[in-house]
């Protein structure tokens, strides 16, 4: 194969891997892009490399000039894959400073030095700031749990648009580009967004959409965190939603085909240190066609 067809496979593949990055890829767009991976073996390997960058190299790929406006990729606030003519080039994303973090598929703990215990959950970054007259932490992004110690000074959880207040409690803040959500385990936080204030209960939660605070609603926090005892429990949930959050704790993409087959309710558990093994479970576990293209990507279509 020339140089000229593998700079236009490979840019084709960056297309494709700009494009499944955005949530809103149709099935006929998903249908279109398994049929370009049939067609060529070598389609398979120009995206399997796209997402090998994208894992060990924490990349995000970008058209050339000329093309870059189909997506907006940078959703992570880093810049990186260029393709040209010249081939690939590769770029480190600019990550938040964070005093405490974990990897993809990793959890820890941690004691803070208010003798406080914080617990992180797959691809989770937080930075603290304690003195004096408060206790405040920030999260990047991911799911923390924090088991606060009694103390004074309030401690302050910022996590998206939320913030949470809280003195001697347990509860877990998550945050993603779009939302971020507090859930309660004991006794009472104070939640703000903007100018407006609630207090939830164990048991409750509250989330924000667009810096929006939603109404205050009971949640099963057994399933909930269940990540907290090593297990991702699933129960009559959609499979769509399921496989959201099955891919914060691997590297690549896992995609439903069909919008049908997404929305039928599935019951499963995981086992976060066996996180490798997703698709063997998956193809285990539910009544559908689970294919392994690339380490990096998994499609599963109706049978």
């Amino acid at each position: 194969m020339s140089s000229s067809d593998d700079n236009r496979i490979a840019r084709q593949a960056a297309e494709w891997f700009a494009l499944l990055l955005d949530d809103n890829a149709t099935p006929q767009d998903l249908q279109r892009f398994r049929n370009w991976l049939d067609q060529d073996a070598a389609h398979v390997r120009a995206y399997a490399r796209i997402e090998q960058l994208w894992g060990e190299a924490g990349v995000v790929p970008v058209l050339s000039h000329q093309s870059v406006s189909r997506r907006k990729l940078l959703k992570t606030g880093g810049a990186a894959v260029v393709l040209s003519a010249a081939g690939f080039g590769a770029y480190r994303m600019i990550r938040p400073a964070a005093d405490y973090s974990t990897g993809t598929g990793e959890v820890a703990s941690f004691d803070l030095p208010d003798r406080s215990r914080l617990r992180l959950s797959t691809a989770t970054a937080v930075s603290l700031e304690f003195n004096a007259e408060s206790r405040r932490l920030h999260l990047f992004g991911g799911e923390a749990f924090f088991e606060v110690a009694a103390d004074n000074r309030p401690f302050t959880v910022t996590a998206g648009k939320l913030r949470a207040t809280a003195l001697g409690t347990a509860f877990c803040a998550s945050a993603t580009d779009t939302q971020a959500e507090i859930v309660v385990l004991e006794h009472v936080v104070r939640v703000e967004t903007g100018a407006r204030s609630v207090r939830i209960g164990a048991g409750q939660a509250v989330s924000s959409v667009g810096g929006r605070l939603s109404d205050i609603h009971a949640v099963d926090t057994e399933t909930r965190l269940s990540w907290l005892q090593g297990r991702l429990v699933f129960i009559s949930t959609p499979l769509s939603a399921v496989v959201k959050e099955l891919e914060k704790w691997r590297r690549g993409r896992i995609i439903v085909t069909d919008e049908e087959l997404g929305r039928r309710p599935v019951t499963l558990i995981f086992d976060v240190s066996r996180a490798e093994f997703i698709p063997d479970l998956l193809r285990q576990g539910i009544s559908a066609r689970v294919e392994t293209w690339t380490p990096w990507l998994t499609l599963i279509r109706p049978l």
